[in-house]
């Protein structure tokens, strides 16, 4: 199957718009090692069903997540493999140290914390702690 250049462009835009938000990079990191339950995602977030549901639509329609139906229970997993490289890439760019958070050093880094003082002379102050949402 041949996809063109702009094809391309089109699903990393997608997939770019996705990663745009802390609580969806939230649940990705949450979701990097292994599945997770929608209630277990929304206990550890601290949001509403309506809200997981908004963020978990988000990822889906990107094709970084997909969930599947046990009973009650949705689980949610990555769809992508190398999702999880890319966040760890990101969260490195930004100056992450799994030492200095006091994260494991097998943390997927997903969250993309922003420490106070800036990131390489402040390039990417943008960046908000997920603690502060």
């Amino acid at each position: 199957m041949f996809v063109s250049g702009n094809e391309i462009y089109e699903r990393q835009v997608g997939i770019c718009k996705a990663f745009a938000n802390p609580t969806r990079l939230r649940i990705l990191d949450m979701i990097a090692t292994h599945d997770e339950t929608g209630t277990s995602l929304q206990r550890k977030l601290g949001v509403s069903t309506a809200n997981l549901s908004q963020h978990l639509a988000v990822l889906k329609a990107a094709g970084v997540v997909v969930t599947r139906r046990e009973g009650k229970n949705v689980h949610c997993s990555l769809a992508i493999p190398e999702v999880k490289q890319a966040c760890t890439s990101s969260a490195t760019y930004c100056g992450r140290s799994s030492a200095a958070d006091g994260d494991s050093a097998s943390s997927p880094g997903c969250d993309l914390r922003h420490r106070a003082g800036g990131h390489r002379g402040g390039k990417l102050n943008q960046f908000r702690s997920c603690e502060n949402d």
